[in-house]
């Protein structure tokens, strides 16, 4: 007889039960992982090392989960997150571009203007001008 359960369904070996198993700590460890990253992304000193010691993780498992579940990796996505909050702030604030960009854990406003334009595809200011509907009146692109 094969290996059916009730109404024809089949039933799930020990082996798929330990691969789900693990399975679902990956994405636990990740949820931890991005929780830690969401309550520390403003501190520009935040590293994997950091993250993969408040998880309870290797650096380098860590460091493949991120791979594997946010490609292509832990720097991108922190880089990513901050961006993403950045953008919140741009649109609801009026702090200045270089403060977003501290407040975001940006070590300088240069760092955060490059990687700003890199994903998003334009500079800070010119983003919030967009978004705020306002003309960009001095022709300046220097953000700061």
């Amino acid at each position: 007889m094969g290996r059916g359960g009730r109404d024809g369904q089949r039933q799930r070996g020990a082996g798929e039960d330990r691969e789900i198993a693990g399975h679902n700590s990956q994405r636990g460890y990740m949820d931890r992982a991005r929780d830690y990253i969401a309550a520390h992304f403003s501190d520009s000193g935040l590293s994997l090392n950091e993250v993969s010691g408040h998880v309870g993780l290797s650096v380098s498992y860590l460091s493949s989960l991120f791979s594997k579940y946010q490609p292509p990796g832990f720097s991108h996505y922190l880089r990513q997150y901050r961006v993403e909050q950045a953008r919140l702030l741009l649109e609801s604030t009026d702090a200045s571009v270089t403060e977003i960009g501290y407040q975001t854990g940006f070590n300088s406003s240069n760092s955060f203007i490059r990687t700003f334009k890199s994903l998003v595809g334009e500079t800070p200011g010119r983003y919030r001008e967009r978004c705020q509907g306002r003309k960009y009146e001095n022709g300046k692109d220097d953000d700061t």
